[in-house]
Order: structure tokens, then C-alpha cells, then sequence
């Protein structure tokens, strides 16, 4: 089977090193919790990206370990809405922590930001690649992926709580992936 994998808030902690760096710059005291909505300021987000707490961004705990067994009898894809300017270190962050694991990596349109990178949404990617399985935290992403007759598996967090979870599967972090999976 060919699995598409997200990266930020699925298989990186987005969120936590986003946080770290704003309560730091901006004296702020956030936590995940007050991340109802996944929405950022854009300079803020583009200032994130050239600083040690993104380049430091780590793995969500299990998911190298869940997505190397993945691997042994499956093809694994990224498939990620992270803006195109930050190919290079998206590269880096996936060399050093997920070590031949995927094929291919593929930068999608991103609704949020309206980034337009290779003009194509997550589902259309994932057709065009014959992706069986999309594993996503954005339930509007996982949402596209169903109607396309790709099927989503959702990891929860704060901002995805609210909305329509048929065909969806919702788990809780990635020890239960690879419980579903392996």
C-alpha cells in the first residue's frame, strides 16, 4: 500500500516548538490547548522558520519507530502543505530524523496560508499518486482525501475536534497508528 504522511502537528510537534518560540520572543504564556483554529500570523510564522526552534523541531514520540515497520511493506510518501521556501530545511528535518523512510516528498497547496507551492491540494497529490492511505491532523485535508476515495486517518488534536468524521478514522497518537497498521 502507498501511505501519504503528513508532516507538522502529524509527525513533527508543529505546535510545541511554534509555542516555545513565541512564549520566548513574545512573552506570552500559550499553550496547545488555546489552539482551537490552526491559524498563525504570517510574520510571526515566517520568523519561526529561521530559528533554532524550527530547525530543532522534533518528532511526535512513536512516529519514527511506527513509520520505519510501515516501511517494510509499505511505500511511504510526505505529503505537506509547508510552504516550498523552506524545501531545504523541510529535507534536513526529514534526513535527520526519519532516515530512509519515504520516496517521495510533495509540497501541496496549503488553504491556510493560501500558499499555492505545486498548485495542487493534498488529495489531488495523493490520487495522482495512487496514495491508499492519507495519515493527516487537519480534518479539512482529511476531509478532501475521503471525498477522493482515499482513506484518512486523523490524529487528534486541539484544532480538529469539530466537524464530520465519516470515513475518517481518528486516533490518538502514533502508538495507535501503528496499532491500526502494523
Amino acid at each position: 500500500m502507498k501511505i501519504g504522511v503528513d508532516l507538522d502537528d502529524n509527525s513533527f510537534d508543529f505546535v510545541g516548538a511554534y509555542l516555545l518560540f513565541h512564549n520566548e520572543t513574545y512573552k506570552t504564556n500559550l499553550k496547545k490547548e488555546d489552539f482551537r483554529i490552526y491559524s498563525f500570523n504570517g510574520n510571526r510564522i515566517r520568523k519561526f522558520y529561521n530559528t533554532s526552534f524550527f530547525s530543532e523541531i522534533k518528532p511526535f514520540p512513536g512516529a519514527a519507530e511506527v513509520l520505519q515497520k510501515l516501511k517494510e511493506n509499505n511505500e511511504l510518501i510526505v505529503v505537506t502543505s509547508r510552504p516550498i521556501t523552506i524545501k531545504e530545511k523541510t529535507f534536513e528535518q526529514i534526513y535527520r530524523h526519519f532516515p530512509n523512510t519515504f520516496s517521495e516528498v510533495f509540497f501541496s497547496s496549503n488553504h491556510y496560508t493560501k500558499a499555492k507551492n505545486s498548485g495542487k491540494t493534498k488529495a489531488e497529490i495523493c490520487l495522482e499518486k495512487n496514495v491508499s492511505l492519507m495519515i493527516e491532523d487537519s480534518l479539512v485535508y482529511s476531509k478532501q482525501c475521503v471525498e477522493k476515495g482515499i482513506k484518512a486517518i486523523l490524529l487528534d488534536s486541539f484544532w480538529n475536534q469539530n466537524g464530520d468524521l465519516e470515513g475518517i478514522t481518528r486516533v490518538k497518537d502514533w502508538k495507535e497508528i501503528g496499532g491500526l497498521l502494523i
